[in-house]
């Protein structure tokens, strides 16, 4: 008994060395052109600017204002940051904030697969997690995504582990005051009476605000995230176009999974007008529009069948019911918000709810057709790999 015990620790451990290497192999493999950096709007309503000097703590140009959005952005994502100007390192600020924040947020994703599923079926899914295009971009241009994928996958996986909901709030809202409506969503389902409520709600306070503090402390132009007066501002960015939402709804459902890049498009570029091109002229071959045309027909499949599984099955465990919540939140949230500087397109924050849909498919899958979806989930990477490289090193190099 022991043999078989020690045979499946070691089996574990190797498995999660080798998503370990992967990772870190993959994001640093990846190029960061820094002059690419040195304007905001320019790329899918990214802040580039802004994030890259805000990771090197330069205060001479771009303030810390926008921890009233992003709460502990600064505390937690700043500070790891600058591990290596801290050893005399210079200039890799965002080379490894993407490879730390990456690295760990797809280990944890990997981590909550490896618990539910089998571990083929975690390192498929991990691979098509890594050749979506909102994982390959917001790794390759300097944003907060990176670390708001971290802190969603870190907040999933002690929810998983039934930790205190305070951590699971805290840990939910640390990149976006918006995702914690996934710690909300814990909480509700964890609570057993009024004077728990109250005590999760004081001490969540207490240690949210306690870190603020900290926070502006440390860095002094850093905003609060209970700035009410600051956060009303970002209601200007909430769209009334009725007309805009079939397409916005597609650009949720698909577009941060493999979208066709046009490299003759000078920038500005957005998600509405990579599509247009698409649609007005094609591909650039007969090929790459097949594997267009085959993603998010693919994509569309997983969506129907995760979901006739989900809602077929009565016994649904706290994750499945975590991902559905959070995942039907993003849905209703992007379909009223991001209009003016944002673009009209959910894409922009797609590494917030893409990983989740990934973890949805991943956990409900058919089970006649269990074996068929290691391989599926492959081939839907490589599908995805081809159609989003296609032109992203002639734009991103």
């Amino acid at each position: 008994m022991r043999t078989w015990q020690s045979l499946l620790f070691t089996a574990r451990n190797l498995h999660f060395a080798a998503a370990f290497a992967i990772c870190v192999l993959y994001l640093g493999n990846l190029h960061f052109n820094p002059d690419l950096s040195r304007k905001n709007d320019l790329y899918f309503g990214a802040d580039c600017d802004r994030v890259l000097e805000n990771l090197k703590d330069s205060n001479d140009r771009w303030t810390h204002y926008r921890d009233r959005l992003h709460p502990f952005f600064s505390i937690v994502a700043v500070t790891v940051a600058k591990v290596p100007a801290a050893v005399g390192i210079s200039g890799k600020e965002f080379v490894f904030y993407r490879l730390f924040f990456g690295t760990f947020g797809a280990l944890l994703f990997f981590a909550l697969l490896y618990r539910e599923t089998s571990p083929l079926q975690s390192f498929a899914s991990l691979a098509m997690l890594l050749s979506t295009l909102s994982f390959r971009l917001f790794s390759t241009l300097p944003e907060s995504f990176l670390f708001g994928f971290f802190t969603i996958m870190l907040a999933l996986y002690l929810a998983r582990a039934g930790a205190n909901p305070i951590a699971v709030l805290i840990a939910s809202m640390a990149s976006a005051t918006t995702n914690i409506a996934l710690g909300v969503i814990h909480t509700w389902r964890s609570l057993t009476s009024f004077k728990q409520a109250v005590q999760i709600a004081v001490g969540f306070l207490t240690i949210a605000v306690l870190l603020a503090v900290i926070q502006r402390n440390m860095y002094p132009t850093s905003d609060y995230f209970f700035n009410v007066l600051a956060v009303k501002d970002e209601t200007r960015y909430m769209t009334r176009a009725l007309g805009a939402l079939p397409f916005r709804a597609f650009d949720f459902l698909f577009s941060g999974f493999a979208m066709p890049l046009d490299a003759s498009l000078t920038p500005p570029i957005d998600s509405p007008g990579e599509w247009r091109a698409f649609l007005a002229h094609g591909y650039w071959s007969k090929r790459a529009t097949l594997a267009v045309a085959l993603s998010i027909a693919g994509v569309a499949v997983l969506y129907l069948t995760s979901a006739s599984v989900f809602f077929a099955n009565k016994r649904r465990g706290e994750l499945s019911t975590l991902l559905c919540g959070f995942f039907v939140f993003e849905f209703v949230f992007h379909m009223i918000y991001g209009e003016s500087a944002y673009g009209d397109s959910p894409f922009l924050f797609s590494l917030h709810f893409v990983p989740v849909i990934i973890l949805f498919f991943s956990l409900h899958r058919l089970k006649k057709f269990e074996a068929v979806y290691p391989p599926l989930f492959i081939g839907m990477a490589l599908l995805f790999q081809y159609v989003n490289l296609y032109n992203f090193d002639a734009i991103f190099r």
